[in-house]
């Protein structure tokens, strides 16, 4: 197995955190699931069977669920429009920037708010590429995670295990 900061000695897995951020994209995703509601009346909507998404949308959609916009519904593979997702395509709202996820768990909020203008109106390119995301490796001293209840970061946004 691979030993680098980047990974566990022990098990290989990634101790890697990642900044998560909203972007144009998702946006324009989130607008057509909207439409979608609309259409038929009913806050829950199969991705695969109920919307015509493309591939790079389908894939990006769960990530909006890391900023409340999007939740699971009942039903396999449902999803539905929280109302902070409702008031952010409004632009009522502004969400965190960014958030840090590890292992599929959100670890830190970015200070930085951003609501739907600033997003549209932003002269990023419309996908971010590997290139625009910040990376911050997470010190750990067991790399199962599950039985602890957090991480700390310091001002850094160094993550520690905190016992």
């Amino acid at each position: 197995m691979k030993n680098s900061v980047s990974s566990c000695s022990t098990c290989g897995a990634k101790l890697e955190g990642r900044y998560e951020y909203v972007n144009k994209g998702q946006i324009a995703t989130l607008a057509k699931f909207r439409e979608r509601i609309i259409n038929k009346g009913v806050n829950s909507i199969h991705l695969q069977k109920e919307i015509a998404l493309e591939k790079s949308e389908y894939t990006n959609f769960q990530k909006l669920r890391y900023n409340g916009l999007v939740a699971h519904a009942k039903g396999n593979g449902c999803w539905l429009l929280t109302k902070r997702g409702a008031r952010f395509l409004r632009n009522e709202i502004f969400i965190p920037k960014g958030v840090l996820i590890f292992r599929n768990r959100i670890q830190k909020y970015h200070l930085d708010r951003v609501n739907l203008l600033s997003i549209i109106k932003d002269t990023s390119p419309y996908w971010y590429t590997k290139d625009d995301y910040e990376w911050e490796a997470i010190d750990i001293i067991d790399y199962d995670l599950d039985k602890y209840d957090f991480i700390e970061f310091d001002d850094k946004g160094q993550g520690k295990l905190k016992f």
